[in-house]
């Protein structure tokens, strides 16, 4: 086993208290998607929390309940279920952060989100300011002068008598200043599930916040791995191409051996990359068979970054 490999096994192991085979596990799935050490790190570190508390759940004959919440620096306390079409470039900076909780009953989750929905947005700026590797290190942010926020979370426990932890998170870097900057937030309208869309565009106009939107409901129901085809990680994809390779192993003639493996390979291109996709809500028959890409390059919009919780 590689030096890497097995320290991060370790550190997962500490840091997650799961066993050795669920890190082993985790980090061999988090290495098909990821190739950055800490990357990898957070991948399997999500992987194995959500797996703790599907386990901790099942032992209790209890559903997951997860729940997202949406902060930013514009609005600390609103909890609308949607956000549209901000200008990032101007001085009313609005920076997107989407976090997933986890609690154990749907009356507690709606109890958080009607009377603790600040504090798990200050979670959320928190999270954004500091930048920290992995949410085990949030965990030991200071929320305030006096606690951490991994006291807050299990103060919350504590009164509710159920596990409250975060599962995930992710927020886009809107540092960078461009002109004709905006940003398109949705989230679900149960807080299930929240998506978040930098893009660029000259025109701003109706017609564009609508595909804009559309295309936010696209990634939520495909869930695309990344925007473009050059983010895709190359470890997936030698590790996609060895896995058809192998169904397809009894393949003689070795040029239609070389078809199918690139006609699968560019069909699992097609639904890993968001702007290869085909739009999904076309209403005019001429876009029903136009990638997202192509849509995007007609309307002369740039899609910069999205994240998906």
């Amino acid at each position: 086993m590689d030096k890497k490999v097995f320290n991060l096994i370790k550190t997962l192991r500490q840091d997650t208290q799961s066993s050795l085979k669920m890190c082993q596990e985790a980090v061999i799935e988090a290495q098909k998607i990821k190739e950055k050490d800490d990357e990898i790190y957070n991948e399997a570190y999500n992987q194995l929390m959500k797996a703790k508390v599907i386990i901790s759940n099942k032992k209790q004959n209890k559903e997951v309940n997860h729940f997202v919440v949406i902060s930013n620096f514009r609005n600390i306390v609103d909890s609308k279920p949607e956000w549209a079409f901000h200008n990032l470039s101007k001085e009313n900076l609005v920076n997107p952060i989407l976090l997933k909780f986890g609690c154990e009953t749907e009356q507690t989750k709606n109890e958080l989100i009607k009377k603790h929905y600040k504090t798990l947005v200050k979670i959320g700026l928190l999270y954004s300011k500091f930048k920290p590797n992995t949410l085990f290190l949030l965990k030991y942010i200071m929320f305030d002068k006096k606690k951490t926020i991994n006291r807050v979370l299990k103060e919350l426990s504590g009164h509710y008598s159920e596990k409250i932890i975060l599962m995930e998170g992710d927020f886009i870097d809107s540092s960078i200043k461009i002109d004709n900057l905006y940003n398109y937030t949705y989230m679900h309208h149960d807080h299930s599930i929240g998506v978040s869309l930098n893009y660029c565009s000259k025109e701003h106009n109706e017609n564009i916040i609508d595909l804009v939107k559309k295309i936010t409901h696209q990634i939520i129901f495909n869930k695309p791995l990344c925007l473009k085809e050059n983010e895709l990680s190359r470890t997936l994809v030698t590790y996609q191409k060895n896995s058809i390779e192998k169904e397809l192993k009894d393949e003689k003639n070795s040029k239609i051996l070389k078809f199918k493996t690139e006609g699968l390979l560019k069909k699992f291109k097609q639904e890993a990359v968001l702007e290869l996709q085909k739009f999904m809500f076309a209403e005019d028959k001429a876009d029903k068979n136009k990638t997202i890409q192509q849509l995007l390059k007609e309307k002369d919009i740039t899609l910069l970054d999205f994240i998906l919780v």
